[in-house]
């Protein structure tokens, strides 16, 4: 619930950091009260997709006015009980199932049939039998028929063709499926057969890592539509995807068949739909012995591991607590799941402290997780990490961001776990030079700067880090110091994404960045030049981000073919930019503009109208008079043409300069 209100609110605001990090301290009637009032004063579409639970939409309704707003919350679920408790008033919308004209029109585009370079009309005219006959398994639902359709894609001849349609007629009549539905037992057995249609696992080598490997992997099941893009990185490459319930009941089925992993989930659901989780799932009261891999959800923390604990099975691999009640655990509870679960591979303790209060250490039992690959010890209050972490060879992940102010970290951790790739929340003082610099498999680097930056990145002996792809730099001292950062990134020459929150002398040239770096993010940086001369050159740079003091001059200049490649700009909080210009010919890619909290910039650049990629332009907490030039007002030619404008949390004249109270507009 407290995650699901979180993204809603952050996306329905688009908050600064600092509002992201207040929202994570409001107390939960807190952030539905937010929710509340934003929806009742603009009007927005919410979709909640899949709910399964009549319990899991109580949770959650607090944050949605059932009267008196615009605003229209479309909810997505597989049981109808849920949909009418929800609103019984509500339009009730039950999805068909496509009819053979509508099933061979999606099962053409997907097994790519209409492409296909027939010579022999016989033969064409023989697959498409072929394909309507497998069709009728499908029973109509779109997402067998995909699955069908991209198993299908690949295979060119009749043989093959012939020999698909026998293997599901054999997983039809076998009747397997994870539903007691008959309409699913067909779509179960078309899913089964794209499981066990995957080809053998390909080893890694010498020159291909595990990451690259795996990478293929999901590429092949994207491909097979067996798993969904949700969002591509900078790079195009898979930043985010997702599951449809049936293939991930087809999934955990087929993990409990092989003993690969047992799902156990303790959490309160809903009588309706419990027994079909469980069917699906392989869930049962305990935990099973053969299983290699045990997962447990729950509500209540350590209290429900306790029984697995003296159970005896130690197959438990991935373990979170992210700690948002005053019932904390104790570090009697952490010993003996640190001497039980050795085969962890994922341990996140968030948020975590100790019962009276005060910050402490970990248990030395710690050293026995020699499988642990991820550690995750974020916002807990640790005030020193045992010398017998050095036992966590495998680790490649380790996360202390706002952990250890003023604790400490054994050295041994830099010599000894050397396979880290990703490194949270580590200040400089902390770093041993020589040590350190062994760490050359890093791909993402969070580091807290101080005075010891320069001990570390001016050392007599050069390293850089080629491997290196995400670098953020943060200092929030009161007393901070300007620091050069030029002898810094020249250590990681092939960065994609730079974070700067820190004060800085000045900008390097355009020549010291990485020629890969795609995103940048500038935060009190405190620029005193306009630095668009120096960043218009960065040939690959798609996103560009100010932040609060990120800039502190008056004009800003986009001067004409630069920024080739730039396709989101943001600007927040720069309170003293007063002009900013734009050049015809410049900003040619730009798809994304957001200004937010500019209080001195009194009019869109004229420029504007030549960016023609230009689709959304945001504009957040600025004075009214720049919403009324806008709107219908003498600046409206500058934007006529973006299909998206969105204003949000305009302010009125005394609110631009701290005196007056926020208002809302549509």
């Amino acid at each position: 619930m407290r995650r699901v209100w979180e993204e809603i609110l952050v996306n329905l605001t688009s908050p600064t950091a600092e509002r992201r990090n207040e929202i994570k301290g409001m107390m939960d009637g807190e952030i539905a009260k937010e929710i509340y009032n934003v929806l009742k004063h603009i009007k927005f579409l919410v979709l909640l997709d899949d709910i399964w639970t009549t319990s899991a939409w109580d949770r959650l309704k607090a944050a949605f006015p059932e009267h008196e707003t615009d605003s229209k919350i479309l909810l997505t679920t597989r049981h109808k009980t849920v949909a009418l408790h929800a609103d019984k008033n509500g339009l009730l919308h039950e999805p068909q199932c496509l009819d053979d004209n509508e099933s061979w029109e999606l099962f053409e585009k997907k097994a790519n049939f209409g492409n296909r370079a027939m010579t022999n009309f016989k033969d064409n005219e023989r697959m498409k039998e072929l394909g309507q006959e497998m069709l009728k398994y499908c029973a109509g639902l779109p997402l067998a028929i995909v699955v069908l359709g991209g198993l299908l894609s690949t295979k060119y001849t009749i043989d093959e063709w012939e020999m698909m349609r026998k293997n599901v007629k054999t997983y039809i009549n076998k009747g397997k499926g994870g539903h007691d539905e008959q309409e699913y037992k067909g779509v179960s057995s078309v899913l089964s057969l794209s499981y066990d249609e995957l080809p053998r696992f390909r080893i890694v080598g010498s020159t291909v890592t595990v990451e690259d490997v795996a990478y293929d992997y999901l590429n092949e099941l994207v491909e097979r539509n067996m798993i969904q893009v949700a969002a591509l990185g900078l790079t195009g490459k898979m930043k985010s995807c997702r599951l449809h319930d049936l293939m991930r009941d087809l999934s955990l089925l087929k993990a409990h068949e092989e003993n690969f992993l047992q799902f156990i989930d303790l959490r309160d659901r809903d009588p309706a739909v419990a027994d079909s989780l469980s069917s699906a799932a392989g869930t049962n009261v305990g935990p099973s012995k053969k299983a290699r891999r045990l997962a447990i959800y729950t509500d209540d923390g350590f209290s429900d591991l306790l029984p697995f604990i003296n159970d005896g099975n130690g197959s438990l691999r991935y373990f979170i607590f992210i700690n948002r009640d005053s019932d904390e655990p104790s570090k009697k509870v952490l010993k003996p799941l640190f001497n039980h679960f050795q085969l962890l591979r994922v341990l996140r303790l968030e948020n975590y402290t100790w019962r009276d209060g005060t910050s402490g250490k970990l248990p030395r039992e710690i050293r026995k997780l020699i499988h642990l690959r991820l550690l995750s010890l974020r916002n807990s209050k640790v005030d020193k990490i045992q010398s017998s972490i050095r036992n966590l060879r495998c680790l490649q992940t380790l996360d202390l961001r706002k952990t250890i102010d003023g604790g400490k970290i054994p050295n041994v951790i830099w010599s000894n776990v050397s396979n880290l790739q990703t490194l949270y929340g580590i200040p400089t003082k902390y770093l041993d030079v020589n040590d350190f610099l062994q760490q050359t498999n890093l791909r993402k680097f969070v580091l807290f700067v101080d005075k010891d930056l320069g001990r570390i990145n001016h050392s007599s002996r050069v390293v850089t880090f080629n491997r290196l792809r995400s670098l953020a730099l943060y200092n929030r001292e009161d007393d901070a110091n300007a620091i050069d950062i030029t002898p810094v990134i020249s250590c990681y020459p092939c960065v994609y994404k730079l974070l700067l929150d820190t004060l800085i002398t000045k900008l390097p040239k355009d020549y010291q960045f990485s020629p890969n770096l795609m995103k940048l993010t500038l935060e009190h940086t405190c620029l005193k030049d306009d630095p668009m001369g120096t960043l218009e050159k960065l040939p690959n740079l798609r996103v560009l981000s100010f932040f609060i003091h990120g800039y502190m001059g008056n004009e800003m200049v986009c001067s004409k073919g630069d920024f080739p490649r730039l396709k989101s700009l943001c600007f927040q909080l720069l309170t003293n930019l007063k002009e900013w210009r734009i050049e015809e010919g410049a900003l040619t890619s730009l798809r994304r503009l957001q200004i937010n909290g500019c209080f001195q910039l009194k009019t869109l650049p004229d420029g504007l109208r030549y960016l023609t990629a230009l689709k959304e332009v945001k504009i957040k907490m600025m004075p009214w008079e720049f919403q009324e030039r806008i709107e219908g007002g003498k600046d409206f030619y500058k934007v006529q043409h973006v299909p998206s404008l969105v204003f949000l949390n305009q302010l009125d004249t005394d609110s631009s300069t701290g005196s007056g109270d926020e208002s809302l507009s549509e």
